[in-house]
């Protein structure tokens, strides 16, 4: 789209003509006609989300009807896995971290950790899980011939994985699995 205006305006000018484009005809640009930066269009977008939470007292939903909210939960979600990949830049980490305590992982809602009754019932399933562990000697399964409360456990299991995946697993529960669970992170992981 630049290439295509410095092209239109270099024409303008030759034809003796000194308009510049209009910025209604690209997002991307701010007044003069000069493209925003990319640190500046992040940094907006990092203002956005926090003025979001200290508005809404909560994190922006991929689930909301307005198409600006759940940008900013994309946008969040990008953030995450350029950190998982290791292409999320230092100075954007310190001031997501700065910004908005907890912002890789799924605990960010106020910027503390999850709930208490948030980490009884984690607590209390890890324990479901320890149990079949001992009674049966393996993990509990999400197979066609599991039972009903072996599956559901089976499918809790395979959430946290999800969760360890894309970064939103809390490190301490992390470390309760490792140290806990042998093996839950299956194959691969």
């Amino acid at each position: 789209m630049y290439r295509f205006a410095a092209m239109i305006f270099c024409r303008c000018e030759y034809e003796g003509m000194s308009e510049l484009l209009d910025e209604t005809q690209d997002p991307g640009m701010s007044g003069g006609g000069r493209p925003r930066s990319r640190r500046r269009q992040w940094d907006e977008q990092l203002e956005e989300y926090v003025r979001f939470i200290r508005e809404w007292k909560r994190i922006p939903s991929q689930r909301a009807e307005d198409p600006r909210e759940r940008a900013l939960h994309h946008w969040l979600q990008h953030q995450r896995a350029s950190l998982r990949s290791g292409l999320l830049l230092a100075d954007r980490a310190q001031k997501l971290d700065r910004n908005l305590p907890g912002w890789n992982g799924r605990f960010l809602s106020g910027g503390h950790e999850p709930s208490s009754s948030d980490h009884e019932r984690w607590s209390n399933r890890l324990g479901q899980v320890l149990e079949h562990l001992e009674t049966y000697g393996k993990l509990p399964v999400m197979g066609v011939s599991s039972s009903p409360e072996e599956y559901f456990l089976g499918r809790w299991i395979s959430r946290q994985r999800y969760a360890l995946k894309t970064g939103s697993l809390h490190p301490n529960r992390v470390t309760r699995l490792d140290k806990l669970v042998p093996g839950w992170r299956g194959r691969g992981m």
